[in-house]
């Protein structure tokens, strides 16, 4: 996967697309209260808006703007302008998010290629919660420790401002926040609301990382219950545009897919992943990891072979413990990952265990083996499993 949006997707959905939150609702003390914005948003069928961010990373500064068209129905569509520093050249791609065929799907008319990535489980309710747009933000910022700004007046409206610095906000689908992997240094988000709508006009988002990228990105324009038709959501492919890689199957987020993930890993590698929890995941050492792997795969200019296909598979298949991690704690099952320590020669030591009720844990074994057990259990075979 030599293309960089090709690896952006690809990371973005391997290791972050299932990053869901459990949202709580909390009032900010102001005059609005955040969850009847998200009310109120959920009642409009269709908007759109602009988006523009700046990421830097070692003085180097990549600049992409974006159209945003959100439908209920259809899904959302994405037209990113991006300009490269060096030439002033810009270049048009399109991203579509289409709920009724469970599909990403990526354009880049410059080569005249495009990436479909199809998920096996994903529902249209899935979707929604993953669009990079206020819906999504909103419950980010009610989940986080959030502040009133009080009241302002941006373009001649009387807002209301919202604004988190808790290092936990994940951001939204297509947001560059929900791309990066590792943790985050700083985290300044501030959304403001039309008093008299209840809905967003402005939302910024600014980021630095422990690895120090900075990116600053900004939604404006907000244009609310806009006309669309099924035509705006039908990509512009001819017939000489290419699919160099095929379809991109993303296997369900399960523990039957996690343990097979898991072992593949091993095959591969010869021990299992160190860490699986994505809020402190290094991508470039689980790449390492699995180096044999990744160094086999291939992909060529001509159209992909079956062999190739299923390298991508699999490697969507390899991510599947990360995921279904991340679905763990969401879950507030308390999950627990020792690949650290524990080789597929461990047969009986805990490589994972999360919580199903107060009294029961499911554990995956060093041999891939599992068992539901009691809470007593568990606490004996941990105890064994850190000799």
């Amino acid at each position: 996967m030599k293309n960089p949006i090709v690896k952006l997707a690809a990371a973005a959905v391997i290791c972050i697309m299932c990053l869901t939150g459990l949202f709580f609702w909390k009032s900010t003390g102001s005059g609005i209260a955040l969850a009847d914005v998200l009310t109120r948003i959920e009642q409009v069928s269709a908007y759109t808006y602009k988006m523009h961010w700046t990421e830097t990373k070692q003085q180097a500064t990549s600049e992409v703007t974006s159209m945003v068209l959100v439908s209920q129905d259809n899904g959302i569509k994405m037209i990113q302008t991006r300009v490269d520093p060096n030439s002033g050249e810009s270049r048009n791609d399109e991203i579509y998010l289409l709920p009724r065929e469970n599909t990403l799907l990526i354009v880049l008319h410059q080569e005249k290629n495009f990436y479909r990535i199809k998920w096996e489980d994903a529902e249209e309710d899935y979707y929604k919660e993953k669009y990079n747009d206020p819906h999504t933000i909103i419950k980010e910022i009610l989940n986080c420790s959030h502040i009133s700004l009080g009241q302002s007046v941006i373009d001649g409206r009387t807002v209301e401002g919202f604004q988190t610095t808790d290092l936990t906000y994940k951001g939204g689908f297509f947001g560059r926040s929900d791309m990066i992997v590792g943790g985050f240094e700083k985290v300044d988000v501030k959304l403001w609301v039309d008093v008299e709508t209840f809905l967003p006009i402005r939302f910024e988002e600014d980021i630095i990382t422990e690895a120090g990228m900075h990116t600053h990105e900004v939604s404006y324009d907000f244009r609310w219950n806009v006309v669309v038709n099924d035509d705006d959501f039908k990509p512009n492919i001819t017939d000489d545009y290419n699919s160099p890689e095929g379809d991109w199957n993303i296997p369900a987020s399960n523990e039957e897919n996690a343990i097979k993930g898991l072992r593949l890993f091993a095959n591969y590698a010869g021990s299992y992943p160190v860490n699986i929890d994505p809020v402190n995941l290094d991508i470039d050492a689980f790449k390492k990891e699995a180096k044999k792997y990744l160094e086999e795969s291939h992909v060529s200019n001509e159209e992909p072979t079956e062999e190739e296909t299923q390298q991508n598979s699999q490697l969507f298949l390899m991510g599947m413990p990360i995921n279904f991690f991340n679905d763990l704690v969401t879950e507030n099952k308390e999950p627990a990952y020792y690949g650290k320590t524990v080789t597929p020669k461990d047969a009986d030591k805990v490589l994972m265990r999360w919580k199903l009720s107060d009294s029961e844990y499911r554990v995956i074994f060093g041999d891939l083996s599992v068992k539901t057990v009691t809470a007593e259990k568990l606490a004996e075979l941990e105890k064994q499993s850190s000799k």
